[in-house]
């Protein structure tokens, strides 16, 4: 759905077992689709190659309130991948069992497969409040949530429990449950949990680079494993 649809409210349906060629299994949001809401909206089963239950691009003021991710797949973004996204809040959202997997065949390749439940890119004020991701994967950056030239993510009362990033090659990235890169604004985690997640490369928990600030407080961290190099 693209081209001038404003103020979209979805209150409540599932989207289950469906699929698409290029973006957005299960639903596609684009330009034009600003205010956007949805409530309570489930993604079951879907897959794209981007956003494999919702694709959302070239948006202002999204609201994704309660609903679930649940075992959707794609090259990025298992569960939802956004770009070019501005004012965006995820909050009650359960992400689970959702994956972002590929083919990684060659060295230009490696780091392309991202965020297992939630990839973001070239976006800004983004808040993830009060959700749930659990045992979410990803081949090479952020088993659960990928983030890449982001300006200022914060993420409030959000419980990451056994995700995994799962590539174990030198020239993978990282990020058990969160991958945060070429950002220019401030990674916030606050009154949060990141247990037993799992990186292959770097970053059992949360892996950043090239970030200006990370702020993080109340945040417990335990059993997390990464398998090389090292790190929470």
């Amino acid at each position: 759905m693209e081209d001038g649809v404003v103020g979209l409210t979805i209150g409540g349906g599932a989207f289950v077992s469906n699929s698409a060629t290029e973006s957005g299994g299960g639903m596609f949001l684009s330009s034009g689709c600003n205010s956007t809401t949805l409530r309570g909206v489930e993604f079951i089963g879907n897959s794209a190659p981007l956003g494999g239950g919702l694709c959302t691009r070239s948006m202002h003021n999204l609201r994704l309130l309660g609903g679930s991710l649940t075992s959707n797949s794609a090259f990025r973004g298992g569960g939802l991948f956004g770009e070019d996204l501005h004012d965006v809040e995820i909050s009650d959202l359960l992400a689970s069992g959702n994956s972002a997997v590929g083919v990684v065949s060659n060295e230009e390749e490696v780091g392309e497969v991202m965020g297992g439940a939630l990839s973001l890119l070239r976006s800004s004020a983004i808040a993830l409040l009060s959700s749930q991701f659990r045992s979410n994967t990803a081949v090479d950056r952020g088993g659960a949530v990928s983030a890449v030239a982001v300006t200022d993510l914060v993420v409030g009362n959000c419980s990451f429990v056994g995700n995994q990033q799962t590539s174990r090659k030198v020239t993978g990235i990282g990020g058990g449950a969160l991958y945060y890169d070429e950002c220019d604004g401030d990674l916030r985690v606050s009154e949060g949990m990141f247990s037993e997640n799992e990186a292959g490369v770097r970053g059992s928990a949360i892996y950043s680079v090239a970030t200006y600030t990370i702020l993080v407080d109340k945040t417990a961290f335990a059993d997390n494993i990464v398998h090389n190099y090292g790190g929470k």
